[in-house]
């Protein structure tokens, strides 16, 4: 069953977000239209990141130019980087949308079982953010220091979208 190995690593990635400091808001699964959800949107001081989680296999991730692998065998889901990629997307428009907010949103792809090997831990490909679960709240509260979103911005975002998301955490 796909859907039962799917929500345990979104699991993994909420166990892992509850960790982030107080001042960075999340939510699952963002759905405004149906192109498909969003696992994850993380609002913080450093900005805005559209998250999508795999829960791959016990193997060995690594990646080239274009293509990611799991045990020297290209990934066989939808391309994960161009899905990561469009979520961001999806989010951003509908700010724009919205609240009339031009604001970056952060493509995170997350390979989320912790027994899994990746040859890295985290790559930007295509302007997506490619990471293992422990590297991930480093890239949420490293990566865009310059953001400085402040916390009545980040509610108002989070307020907004909470109407289209299934689960609210």
């Amino acid at each position: 069953m796909p859907w039962k190995k799917s929500a345990e690593g979104e699991e993994e990635v909420y166990k892992e977000l509850v960790r982030l400091p107080g001042e960075f808001l999340f939510f699952s699964d963002f759905h405004k239209n149906r192109k498909g959800n969003v696992d994850f949107v993380v609002i913080g001081p450093t900005g805005i990141y559209a998250i999508e989680s795999k829960n791959t296999k016990k193997g060995v991730i690594t990646l080239d130019n274009d293509n990611i692998y799991i045990n020297g065998s290209l990934f066989k889901d939808i391309d994960p980087l161009k899905q990561a990629y469009d979520e961001s997307i999806q989010i951003q428009e509908y700010l724009k949308e919205s609240l009339s907010l031009s604001l970056p949103v952060t493509p995170v792809l997350v390979f989320a079982n912790p027994g899994i090997e990746m040859t890295f831990c985290k790559e930007k490909k295509h302007g997506v953010f490619v990471v293992g679960i422990s590297c991930l709240n480093d890239i949420i509260q490293k990566e865009h220091r310059d953001a400085n979103y402040t916390r009545e911005l980040c509610k108002k975002i989070k307020e907004d979208m909470d109407k289209y998301c299934s689960d609210i955490v």
